[in-house]
């Protein structure tokens, strides 16, 4: 029981302390309206949209105080694969083997989509 009350306890205190930081649901349709309007252009990797919103969060990073686990930054930097598209050859069929051989063929882009 003892065990218990401390648990709820912890529980009361980590949900006070939470409330502090509470934003308002205005200030959270802030972000999310930066974050989605045209000025940041969708925030496709490698545009000047993408930019901004990085730089956008990495400020709201620094406001709530967010401490940065790496190199002090809130940037992570990966290579990813850009700019390529699926060519019309591109197939998928998965065969089942056994005493009855099944076949299915996916339809490209509506049941499968290449990632790499």
């Amino acid at each position: 029981m003892k065990k218990l009350c401390a648990v709820i306890l912890l529980l009361i205190a980590g949900g006070l302390v939470a409330q502090e930081r509470v934003d308002s649901e205005k200030e959270i349709m802030s972000y999310i309206n930066y974050l989605t309007s045209e000025k940041v252009q969708g925030r496709k990797a490698g545009t000047e949209g993408e930019k901004l919103a990085a730089e956008y969060i990495e400020a709201k990073f620094k406001e709530f105080g967010l401490v940065p686990v790496k190199d002090d930054s809130y940037m992570q930097e990966f290579s990813f694969i850009a700019g390529v598209e699926a060519g019309k050859m591109n197939t998928l069929t998965l065969t089942c083997e056994g005493e009855q051989k099944k076949e299915k063929a996916f339809t490209f882009k509506e049941e499968f989509i290449p990632m790499a």
